[in-house]
């Protein structure tokens, strides 16, 4: 597990992304956003839409998310 903030974010976003989005096409597309997002300094969109992500899933286990 990554061990800076946005290394994890962006760790935990790819996972769950892979799980919601079975395309790989698609899935990528989705974690060329999130890196963008990232990349931008945009942190709380970015932490907003890995939230969303994990509330897809139903997985509130994440609590550093929150």
């Amino acid at each position: 597990m990554a061990l800076d903030p946005i290394s994890a974010i962006l760790e935990t976003g790819s996972t769950i992304i892979d799980k919601i989005w079975p395309d790989a096409d698609e899935a990528e597309k989705r974690k060329l956003e999130l890196a963008q997002l990232a990349h931008s300094g945009d942190m709380a969109r970015l932490q907003a839409e890995v939230k969303s992500l994990v509330g897809q899933l139903g997985r509130q286990d994440l609590a550093y998310l929150k």
